[in-house]
């Protein structure tokens, strides 16, 4: 049985961290998911993971839009080599930490630094609560210290992470906060502390990259969910914590995995918005999957 437990305290969140996160954009035509992407990631994590001191994060910031605008014209231009290496010079690097202790860390941060930026969230969060306004009983799976759903009368919101300091600035300490690991779930197990059948909406944004076995996790989350329940996910597979990612994203393999954890009725579809002009161009869009279960 996989542990769960109530989060009570509630810290306020600062701008304690040092370091900014600066999204750079990935030099390589190679598309998301392939081969080539994935060694181009490895050989240069320091820009899947760029981070400056909060002093630099404006003048990484002009130099990222630079870079972006240089690879778009031509992915050999001439510019590149030499603002690849102001960026790595402005570059700092995380204290000597476990990439989980480092995501700990990171609930310290202000809300616009990560996840696609502030203004993607405020679409994100305002497409899902009016697309589940009617819905009673919703979990918000994976979700960290940030909340894509608002609050609306009637409506309950359950908070789930393994990360106590991230529930701990939960923006809404008002509703129910549970710690608990889903990676810690083995195949048959589900989650105790939720009754079957509970949550008319689970709702995943930007955790599908770092299951263990989303396959054990999903089944164990359709068990939670009414017969008519849906499981939700919003990603993009150009953000993401890479310390601590399993996978990449793409929709066809997340419905895929859905399919095999037993549910049915799978539709995905791009969200008509995206965290910049780079992505846009380059493919790394948001997206919407939605799953329903089948219940045996």
């Amino acid at each position: 049985m996989v542990p769960c437990e109530i989060v009570t305290t509630v810290v306020p969140r600062e701008p304690l961290y040092p370091g900014r996160h600066v999204h750079l954009p990935r030099l390589t035509t190679a598309p998301c998911g392939t081969k080539e992407h994935d060694e181009w990631v490895r050989n240069n994590f320091w820009m899947v993971d760029y981070q400056v001191l909060f002093t630099q994060k404006d003048k990484a910031l002009a130099l990222a839009a630079d870079l972006r605008a240089s690879f778009v014209q031509n992915h050999n231009h001439p510019e590149i080599p030499r603002l690849v290496s102001e960026l790595k010079a402005l570059h700092c690097s995380p204290e000597d930490r476990t990439p989980l202790d480092e995501w700990r860390w990171m609930a310290y941060q202000m809300p616009d630094d990560i996840g696609g930026g502030i203004e993607a969230k405020k679409k994100i969060r305002t497409y899902l609560s009016d697309r589940y306004a009617t819905r009673n009983d919703i979990l918000e799976a994976m979700c960290g210290f940030n909340s894509y759903l608002v609050p609306r009368a009637g409506q309950t919101v359950i908070a789930l992470d393994y990360c106590r300091e991230a529930l701990e600035r939960y923006p809404y300490p008002e509703r129910r906060r549970v710690r608990c690991d889903l990676n810690q779930l083995s195949d048959d197990e589900y989650l105790e502390c939720f009754p079957a059948g509970q949550f008319d909406v689970i709702s995943i944004c930007f955790g599908f990259r770092y299951l263990n076995d989303p396959i054990v996790a999903f089944r164990a989350l359709r068990r939670s969910l009414q017969t008519d329940g849906v499981l939700s996910f919003v990603e993009n597979p150009g953000h993401g914590y890479e310390g601590i990612c399993k996978r990449e994203f793409s929709p066809s393999h997340c419905g895929r995995i859905l399919w095999q954890a037993g549910f049915r009725s799978i539709t995905r579809q791009r969200l008509p918005f995206t965290a910049n002009s780079f992505e846009e161009k380059s493919g790394y869009h948001f997206y919407h999957v939605e799953a329903r279960g089948n219940p045996d």
